[in-house]
């Protein structure tokens, strides 16, 4: 008797409830190249053993609920995730997390980062572009509900709502807390715009890609190359990709030779290469504008034409999203994205996880006040030493360049330590100005970021990449 007091103490103190109220049974936890009947076999044997001997009533659409989740959890892919009809708000696109043409919203596109819930874009006009939201903005309430540990899906369904009602968002912007009333309105996204500026060059923006882009780029394409464009401006920027398809299909209308525009590879093996048909399309140079916030189907346009010398990519290293998703029916109103392949450049290159580099980079203005930047730059740890850092060395000069790449949308934390991610922050940051991508800080690179920094702090009274790319047109 004193010895099982003693082991119930030890058990009671380490979280373990000892009792003889209910037999369990052992259960068998397979490993290895096991057949799946015998998978499935022990998996029945623990829906039992949980529904029969749990502390209360279990619901075996619960239990199969968690099963789902965990299947689509455990694979470890962010892109990859199954979801209830409460966590999807009506209208959302699975694929790309992105708003569709027609909502009732703010108007913005919220992306799940490492640090949190990102404004990766603001519509034009739109409710929260009136009220001074701006992308790069971190979400962190929605009303008085916390969403930093939410998926981008769940914050979503709180932004929405039904048109004329309003929602309180409190974003931080650099550190720096701001709280946004905004009223919602239907929005309506086109997802191609055009126009003729200055000097004859034509402009083209797509926000992503949907059903009839491809035609509605080809319509307008067309239009400009008739109107006697020298030139077209394809603006990718803040485009968080969509439909694969369009996207290839608009990459057909700029590359005008036969060649592959992408490849598609699934467990190691590639599975599709997708060529262009070298159609009679109207062949004018073509400057393509990209950023942090291009992403997937985006990005796989951009690589083609890159890879094909199509057009000059400018602008900024893109988001790295080389994944693309195929969206199932779990039935009564579930859904699951599943990724189901790669897709790398004509040359073999892997987007995913690297984003692309841009043939001229360009660092476009900050969208904030003058005052907001002066408050920035008195955060900023000085770097003026005269010395040279390298991979796990640590110094001021560092902690200073962190907080400047953290500030610009790199991965790089403050920590002082020339760690991996800072590494390789700057080897972006490197072969963006056309310098070696080794990833030390030495005195050009320290140069380098000191430019971009300062470009990043200047006002935006203009657009420098569109600026850029009309100069690249000339």
């Amino acid at each position: 008797m004193r010895l099982f007091r003693k082991l119930a103490a030890l058990a009671a103190a380490a979280g373990i409830v000892i009792g003889t109220a209910a037999p369990v049974r052992a259960m068998t936890f397979f490993y290895g190249e096991t057949p799946i009947d015998l998978r499935m076999d022990a998996l029945q044997e623990m829906i039992e053993e949980v529904r029969e001997n749990y502390k209360d009533e279990t619901a075996m659409d619960d239990i199969f609920l968690g099963i789902y989740k965990g299947l689509f959890s455990s694979l470890g892919d962010p892109w990859t995730e199954f979801v209830t009809p409460v966590e999807a708000p009506p209208g959302t696109n699975f694929i790309t997390n992105d708003v569709d043409e027609v909502y009732e919203g703010i108007g913005i596109v919220i992306r799940k980062t490492d640090g949190g819930l990102r404004i990766s874009s603001v519509v034009s006009g739109s409710p929260a572009f009136q009220a001074g939201i701006h992308s790069g903005d971190y979400i962190l309430k929605v009303g008085p509900v916390d969403v930093t540990e939410m998926t981008s899906e769940e914050a979503a369904q709180l932004i929405r709502g039904t048109s004329g009602s309003s929602v309180t968002l409190t974003v931080d912007r650099d550190g720096d807390v701001k709280v946004f009333e905004v009223i919602r309105q239907v929005i309506r996204t086109d997802t191609v715009a055009a126009e003729m500026l200055d000097d004859g060059i034509g402009y083209i923006r797509i926000r992503s890609f949907s059903a009839g882009t491809a035609d509605c780029f080809a319509e307008e394409y067309d239009k400009l190359a008739a109107q006697g464009a020298k030139g077209i401006v394809l603006d990718l920027r803040g485009n968080g990709g969509g439909s694969v398809e369009q996207a290839v299909s608009v990459a057909d209308h700029l590359i005008h030779r036969n060649g592959v525009i992408s490849i598609f590879k699934r467990q190691g093996e590639v599975i599709e290469t997708v060529h262009s048909t070298a159609d009679d399309f109207a062949n004018l140079p073509v400057v393509c504008l990209v950023d942090h916030n291009t992403a997937s189907a985006s990005e796989l346009l951009t690589a083609a034409l890159k890879d094909h010398k199509a057009a000059t990519v400018a602008g900024e290293t893109t988001y790295g999203k080389g994944v693309a998703q195929f969206i199932g029916s779990g039935g009564k109103g579930n859904y699951f994205k599943l990724s189901i392949y790669y897709f790398l450049s004509p040359k073999g290159n892997d987007i995913d996880g690297v984003g692309i580099q841009p043939d001229v980079a360009i660092y476009n203005q900050s969208e904030r006040s003058e005052e907001e930047i002066a408050a920035i730059r008195a955060s900023m740890a000085p770097i003026n030493e005269e010395k040279k850092y390298y991979a796990g060395q640590s110094g001021l000069n560092v902690y200073g360049v962190q907080q400047r790449l953290q500030a610009m949308g790199y991965d790089a934390a403050p920590t002082g330590v020339m760690d991996a991610k800072t590494v390789a922050a700057l080897k972006l940051l490197q072969a963006e100005a056309g310098a070696c991508p080794y990833g030390g800080l030495d005195y050009c690179t320290l140069g380098i970021v000191k430019d971009k920094f300062d470009a990043w702090c200047s006002p935006a009274s203009e657009d420098a990449a569109l600026a850029k790319a009309l100069e690249l047109l000339k």
